[in-house]
């Protein structure tokens, strides 16, 4: 994790920011919030924190000159040439705005931040970050105004969930786009694009967390897509290679191509395969692998739904398998014209 005890929000200013598209503007604060209260704080702190659930790292792109991406040249500027805070968040908030032109993008609340103590790479430095909360929840609560007892429904933020879009840009490594982290829960359709691609324009760094993501997508596409098509196997098959897989990245600490393949494939042929679809994979996606890297196990945790081992049956059934192939039978009812499964087992569980 990317906090200490002693991580903290240094400062915090608040605007609002609409839909350009929609002509709904932007509210700018001119004083930064008032940070006294230790309660307030501390949630907000852990709202922000909260929403990193795997430390994925990005940087700052542009294909022309890093200082023709917006948010890292005017962040380059509060860093590194101390311009002013509450300026440098107007100018931010006031992109963000331009680029909001997406019908379905919200007005949302812009929170800009700078962060005390937090920790990249085992040193401490400080940071920025850069939130938008969209949507808000209903409370209730009870309140006693003399004899009279009432309750009076709130909007608020729910500080147990994570925030809409938000990144943190670590103090660190300006001259390759600083260190950043995102979060983006709403997905890759055009709305959300504006914020990861247009807004931040960010690409992910190369570290082991992008390795591991990289060779694990790469067996479970091979896999699914090219292993059935080459060599007869079934379904079980193909469920229990991927479970080798993942069994690999949750048991070993370093990751060397040769042993991985050896591991899950075993047989020569099926090796020679893997190895030809990931050159093809690699020219045609513009993707380097390493063949040696530790395995990162944030990374495994993320992806593992990838070399997740489900046999699906028409609409009715879903079958888990965790291993011991054996186990489990492939077969034809020809009076009823149906395939069926055969599974062999000792305890219900």
């Amino acid at each position: 994790m990317f906090v200490t005890e002693n991580t903290q929000i240094n400062k915090l200013i608040i605007h609002k920011v609409g839909n350009s598209n929609l002509n709904e503007g932007v509210i700018y604060s001119d004083s930064c919030i008032n940070l006294k209260n230790d309660s307030v704080k501390n949630n907000l702190l852990d709202l922000f924190i909260n929403s990193f659930k795997y430390p994925e790292y990005f940087s700052f792109y542009h294909d022309k000159s890093i200082f023709n991406n917006i948010v890292y040249n005017n962040l380059y500027d509060f860093f590194y040439k101390g311009a002013n805070f509450i300026e440098t968040s107007k100018k931010i908030a006031s992109y963000l705005y331009e680029v909001s032109n997406h019908p379905r993008i919200k007005k949302g609340d812009f929170y800009f931040l700078s962060l005390e103590n937090v920790i990249y790479n085992n040193e401490i430095t400080n940071a920025i970050g850069i939130f938008k909360i969209e949507n808000y929840d209903t409370f209730v609560k009870v309140e006693q105004n003399n004899d009279l007892i009432e309750l009076v429904s709130e909007s608020g933020i729910n500080t147990n969930k994570t925030v809409d879009k938000g990144c943190i840009v670590f103090n660190t490594d300006k001259e390759n786009g600083y260190v950043v982290m995102v979060v983006d829960p709403s997905g890759k359709g055009n709305d959300a694009k504006y914020w990861t691609d247009i807004f931040l324009n960010v690409k992910v760094r190369a570290n082991d967390f992008l390795y591991t993501s990289e060779i694990m997508n790469l067996c479970k596409n091979y896999v699914t897509e090219v292993l059935p098509e080459e060599f007869e196997v079934s379904r079980a098959d193909q469920a229990d290679i991927l479970n080798k897989g993942l069994d690999f990245f949750k048991q070993e600490d370093f990751f060397d191509f040769d042993k991985f393949s050896k591991h899950v494939f075993e047989q020569p042929q099926v090796i020679e395969s893997f190895n030809n679809f990931k050159q093809n994979y690699s020219t045609e996606n513009d993707i380097q692998f390493k063949n040696e890297f530790e395995i990162s196990d944030n990374a495994v945790k993320k992806n593992q739904r990838y070399l997740r081992s489900v046999i699906k049956l028409d609409k009715n059934f879903h079958i888990y398998i965790h291993g011991k192939k054996e186990l489990i039978e492939r077969g034809y009812d020809a009076e009823n014209k149906m395939y069926y499964y055969k599974l062999f087992f000792k305890d219900e569980m």
